[in-house]
């Protein structure tokens, strides 16, 4: 303990209630859904100035669903492991 308070480093509070931690999900969706937005209009302005191409956006829009589509099923594999455990713990 003594250390720790010498060399200045300390360990981050890492106790956490279920507010703390919907708190802090919900701030990094906003945060990404804020830096898609901002990516978004600037590709669709390039489309716009002819800069990229009709199938590039089709591209990316098909790879950003893809993406979602990997984070629901992640998701949904972390509930199934939550499940698996919360029943062979009983």
């Amino acid at each position: 303990a003594l250390k720790a308070i010498i060399s200045g480093r300390r360990k981050k509070n890492t106790k956490m209630g279920i507010p703390e931690v919907q708190r802090d999900l919900t701030r990094n969706h906003q945060s990404l859904s804020q830096k898609n937005a901002a990516f978004f209009r600037a590709f669709l302005e390039k489309y716009e100035d002819g800069d990229v191409t009709e199938k590039h956006v089709e591209e990316v829009f098909v790879h950003v669903e893809q993406l979602q589509k990997q984070a629901a099923r992640a998701v949904s594999n972390w509930k199934k492991r939550f499940h698996a455990m919360s029943k062979t713990s009983q």
